[in-house]
């Protein structure tokens, strides 16, 4: 990833990471998105997950939580460009969602891609 892509990723702390967790928690169960949210498969096609997301995100920033003491917060285009590494297979569920907390954008462990608005 070359550095000016870098620079627009920026770390959390470790308490605003614990309260971004909270909230994706949150959202989780408040949009029933394991259930009511449309679908992708990111194990298909690489292009076709990213105009999956430009179909769906907006311009703005958002956060990427891994867990209770990880998460970043960077732009919509970047988390698009490099989707496959933010995501890892077999490893870790994430949650996206804007700072407005208007949409949620959950990645299964399983390679699935599930999108509510709230």
């Amino acid at each position: 990833m070359p550095k000016d892509d870098l620079l627009k990723i920026n770390p959390l702390t470790e308490d605003a990471s614990k309260i971004s967790f909270e909230i994706a928690l949150d959202l989780i169960k408040r949009t029933k998105i394991e259930t009511e949210g449309e679908k992708i498969d990111s194990s298909s096609d690489e292009e076709g997950v990213r105009n999956f997301l430009q179909r769906r995100i907006s311009e703005e920033k958002i956060i990427v939580n891994w867990g209770p003491d990880s998460a970043v917060i960077t732009d919509s285009a970047t988390f698009i460009k490099y989707w496959d590494d933010f995501c890892y297979p077999s490893s870790d569920d994430v949650s996206i969602y804007p700072e407005d907390e208007s949409w949620l954008l959950q990645y299964f462990h399983f390679v699935v891609f599930s999108f509510v608005i709230k």
